[in-house]
This record gives C-alpha cells, sequence and structure tokens, in this order.
C-alpha cells in the first residue's frame, strides 16, 4: 500500500498537478493521529529512519510518507488493493449522501426545431438511465430507503395553529370547524385529559405508541410493534414563548392542557418562559 511513487521519482504520474501530488504525498510526518483541518485525519507516520528501496539499483528510497491508510485485515481476506479512510467528520456523511440522492447521471442533447423534429428521439436522448438503475428498476429492488419512521409533531401556542381553508369559505364558519381545532399538539392534551393513557409519554415519545390519522385528526393506539422516532419541529430561540414551549413539551410527560404546562407546583404562571 505504497503511493506513487509521484513528484521526484516521477513527474509524470497520473496525480501530478502543477502544485504537485493532488493526494498530498509525500505526507508530513506525525507523532499521533490528530483530526485535520479539510476533515480528513492525519495520521500517525513516524519518523523513525527507515527507508525501503522500490527498485534494485535503490534510487528510489520512501518512507512512511509515502504509505497509503490501509487495513490489514481486509487486505489479508481480500488480497486486493483496498483504501482506509476514517470518517471523523460529519462531511463525510454529507459527501456519501450527496452520491445517494443525487440521481441518475444526465446527458447534455441539443434540440432542433425542424422538419425533421422526432420527439420521441428527444426524449430517449434527455432520459438516460444507466445499466445498475436499469436492472434495479426491472427485478423492482428499492432504491431507497428511510428508516426508522420520522414523525414531525407540531409545537404551536394556544389558537396560533395553522388552518387550511377554501376562498370561498367564511371565516365564521372555519373558526366554527372543530376539525381545525382537532392537530396533533390539542389531540395530545385530550388523550390525557380523557384518561385514555395511564403512562404519562413525553410529547416527542408520544409517537413511539400511538399513530396520527389525518382522515379523522385523531391519535390510536399504534399496533404494531414499529420503531418510530418522534421530533418536534425545529424553534428559533427569537420565536420567544414558542421556543420555551418547546422545551416544557421535552420535560413535561403527560401534560392535560396548556394550563397544565404552565402551572408547577399549583402555581399558574403568565408565560412560558
Amino acid at each position: 500500500m505504497i503511493h506513487g511513487p509521484c513528484g521526484p521519482f516521477n513527474h509524470n504520474a497520473p496525480c501530478m498537478k502543477i502544485n504537485g501530488c493532488k493526494k498530498g504525498y509525500p505526507k508530513q510526518f506525525s507523532e499521533t493521529t490528530i483530526q485535520g483541518s479539510d476533515s480528513y485525519p492525519v495520521y500517525r507516520r513516524r519518523n523513525d529512519n527507515r527507508y525501503i528501496a522500490l527498485d534494485r539499483e535503490g534510487e528510489r528510497m520512501i518512507d512512511n510518507r509515502w504509505v497509503v491508510p490501509y487495513n490489514p485485515w481486509l487486505l489479508l481476506k481480500y488480497n486486493c488493493h483496498i483504501n482506509v479512510e476514517i470518517c471523523s467528520s460529519i462531511k463525510s456523511i454529507k459527501y456519501l449522501y450527496k452520491y445517494v440522492y443525487k440521481g441518475p447521471d444526465c446527458v447534455a442533447f441539443e434540440v432542433r426545431l425542424g422538419q425533421n423534429y422526432d420527439e420521441v428521439s428527444k426524449y430517449v436522448n434527455g432520459r438516460w438511465i444507466c445499466a445498475l438503475e436499469a436492472m434495479c428498476k426491472i427485478l423492482k429492488f428499492g432504491l431507497y430507503q428511510i428508516f426508522p419512521n420520522v414523525v414531525r409533531l407540531q409545537v404551536h401556542l394556544p389558537n396560533r395553529h395553522q388552518v387550511q381553508f377554501h376562498s370561498c369559505q367564511s371565516i365564521s364558519n372555519v373558526l366554527g370547524d372543530e376539525r381545525n381545532n382537532r392537530i396533533m399538539l390539542t389531540e395530545f392534551f385530550r388523550v390525557y385529559n380523557e384518561g385514555i393513557e395511564q403512562t404519562n409519554y413525553l410529547y416527542v415519545d408520544f409517537a413511539k405508541h400511538y399513530i396520527w390519522l389525518i382522515p379523522s385528526r385523531k391519535w390510536t393506539p399504534r399496533l404494531l410493534n414499529r420503531r418510530v422516532i418522534g421530533r418536534l419541529y425545529a424553534v428559533a430561540p427569537s420565536e420567544g414563548e414558542r421556543f420555551y414551549l418547546r422545551l416544557l413539551l421535552n420535560h413535561i410527560p403527560g401534560p392535560k392542557s396548556f394550563n397544565d404546562i404552565l402551572t408547577v407546583l399549583g402555581v399558574r404562571y403568565l408565560t412560558f418562559k
């Protein structure tokens, strides 16, 4: 697992650019492995004054600075060239997800309007599917999967939730519609206010045990033991009371109403802050 060598040993190596090796070889010596500034780790490379000749004449002598990061167990098991890097930064995960979700490759093409305009050829040239994607689609393989399921929970102040209605509806009818008041948070209060659930769950953990039914706009007990993660919508500290309400919902189990959250040790406070 030796890089190149390039640089002074071979100026015509594929990795050579104007400023030197694009891979950064030879690396610098380092006594310990540390986190680098460009999200790649700086591995331990001891300066033990040991050199190895790459040719019989001994003209190309290399040391630890030319060693590529590797895993001895993988090399021995698969007997092939395997590079190994440590994912020690969030940039590594973002890099992987960028290629997973970027979609199929695209092909640039030119559209010419005229008598010989072929709409079918235009579509074929514009939609190119690689062999791997075609195989997955033909065999109906799943191209991606999100697991576990994440349920986003609404956070709003009293009587300040969003309501959808048609422009032809009157405001009085919209405000008088009881269904518009049945939302995730208020129905969460209703479950405990009516004594339906005996275990006091946090709002963020409630989705693990109940399912939100959109048609009826109600929480119903979860029958299947599936892994679900509940997440409250992000609220910035600049939003004031809504931010403090979100904090309280993450710490108070089984509240029955907004007033129940405002009451601490028998004292009802005027603000969530």
